[in-house]
């Protein structure tokens, strides 16, 4: 073999041998990289969302004018109770039925206590459709009647439960105006309202639900009775 055919030869062994080892090097960072990606976008959409979907940092901005949130006592009790739920959360529904009874005969009913509903339908898009079903109900004047019927069909997260059909099939159960409900579910005019209470409870560092600010001091979870009785009893001795 000539010397210039011999270097030909070898030159084409050292291309061969580059390009294998940046293949191999590709193989070992593209991973590390799919995963950074994937993590932005996660970051970034969870900033999207956190920030009720725009750069404005005001979250009453977010809400339709002149709305005001679901509410039930005295507007001039001394102790108000906020509550951030979601209508799949399975610890919210064990509040529901086991606390919030209770809590309405001994101090909503009593004018002690106004209690306030906010969405954090972090479950999903059940989570959304059922939130804008009790909003669109409570245009016909029953939110409180079909966010119980939807806590009492609860069957977990996913599960179909809130699908559009039982939605419609919940508001005729109550005998709502059919074709206003459905054009409410349909569209999208409750959709600021969800955003601008989403972004509310992460301002206030709500990171699950059920989520409360009794006077604004924040309880986590579907507490025991005696537990909100204590704290809105201590709230009472101080408003006196």
């Amino acid at each position: 073999m000539s010397k210039q055919a011999k270097q030909v030869r070898d030159a084409k062994r050292r291309r061969a041998k580059e390009r294998a080892s940046a293949r191999a090097v590709r193989g070992r960072i593209w991973p590390y990289i799919s995963i950074v990606g994937a993590a932005a976008s996660i970051v970034g959409a969870f900033f999207l969302i956190s920030a009720g979907g725009g750069s404005s940092g005001d979250t009453a901005s977010a809400y339709p004018a002149g709305y005001t949130p679901p509410v039930q006592g005295d507007a001039n009790a001394p102790v108000e109770v906020v509550m951030f739920g979601d209508f799949q959360c399975s610890s919210c529904k064990r509040f529901e039925t086991e606390t919030l009874p209770q809590l309405r005969t001994e101090y909503v009913d009593e004018g002690k206590v106004r209690f306030e509903w906010r969405n954090f339908e972090h479950y999903g898009e059940e989570s959304v459709a059922a939130a804008k079903g009790a909003h669109c109900a409570g245009e016909q004047g029953k939110f409180w009647e079909y966010h119980d019927l939807l806590y009492r069909n609860q069957r977990g997260v996913g599960s179909g439960a809130f699908s559009r059909s039982n939605l419609l099939a919940f508001a005729e159960q109550l005998s709502l105006q059919g074709g206003s409900f459905t054009s409410c579910l349909d569209g999208f005019k409750y959709d600021g309202v969800l955003a601008g209470d989403y972004k509310m409870a992460r301002d206030e560092g709500v990171n699950g639900t059920p989520g409360f600010f009794i006077n604004g001091l924040y309880v986590a979870g579907a507490q025991p009775f005696d537990t909100f009785a204590s704290i809105i009893d201590a709230e009472l001795e101080k408003a006196q």
